[in-house]
């Protein structure tokens, strides 16, 4: 296995550790806090990087909110993927670039 391979093979495992770091003081308990950053470990997998992480919720915070940036090819991945957890709340969807898009800004909040 290659550097390269092995750094792409822990990308997930390094943003779920992000992602948890972005959360951990967030008031979230903490089996619903490993169950999302799963959740959200898993838009990697479709293309999508996640840019910022933030709890969702005042006072008790139960759910996060997700900003990611993605392609079309991945934001059609990150549609799909959402369809199938149960825990999805919502989408918005900017696109960015004139006058074709090429670059899509998704907000995604889990509950």
């Amino acid at each position: 296995m290659s550097a390269h391979e092995a750094g792409a093979a822990s990308a997930p495992a390094v943003a779920e550790r992000d992602i948890l770091e972005a959360l951990k003081h967030g008031g979230i308990e903490k089996e619903n806090l490993a169950e999302l950053v799963k959740i959200v470990g898993r838009f990697h997998g479709s293309g999508a990087r996640v840019v910022k992480v933030f709890p969702l919720g005042i006072p008790y915070p139960d759910g996060v909110n997700v900003h990611t940036i993605t392609d079309l090819a991945g934001l059609e991945r990150l549609v799909k993927l959402l369809s199938e957890i149960p825990r999805f709340h919502g989408l918005e969807v900017f696109p960015k670039g004139i006058p074709k898009p090429d670059v899509f800004v998704a907000n995604i909040q889990l509950r």
